[in-house]
């Protein structure tokens, strides 16, 4: 009995081990660029994040064609977490699960860079609600 339970330990650790591994490893800056895409209740954005700097927004509502509705550069800070910054963003949601007047920002956008279990680049835009772009490209 005693044997089994070792075992069980022993498994449950060397399984576990993996997934421990890829929280901790960082995200190299340059795999950043790329195509993400974020669904809303009302639609789809894709944000392409272009390795010269430039990015651009696209948007569509349910069941349309992605039309652009922004271009601006881009930068990866580091502060407490690595951050993408969208400089002069379209932002699409209000916040609340709603289209917003999607007027262009003269701010930015910092959007945290995570990673998924399987090693993914994920940018949250509300946690609490669901939206999280996800690199398709």
């Amino acid at each position: 009995m005693l044997a089994v339970r070792f075992f069980g330990v022993g498994l449950a650790m060397i399984c576990g081990l993996p997934l421990w591994a890829g929280c901790l490893s960082k995200i190299d800056p340059r795999e950043v660029p790329g195509t993400y895409a974020v669904r809303y209740p009302y639609g789809v954005e894709k944000l392409k994040i272009n390795p010269d700097g430039t990015y651009e927004q696209l948007f569509g509502p349910n069941e349309q064609a992605l039309k652009p509705i922004n271009k601006g550069n881009w930068e990866v800070r580091t502060q407490d977490e690595l951050q993408l910054i969208v400089n002069n963003p379209v932002i699409v949601d209000d916040g609340f699960g709603k289209k917003s007047q999607m007027k262009q920002s003269s701010g930015y956008w910092p959007l945290r860079i995570k990673q998924g279990l399987l090693g993914q680049i994920r940018l949250p835009v509300n946690e609490d609600l669901g939206f999280v772009f996800k690199k398709v490209r």
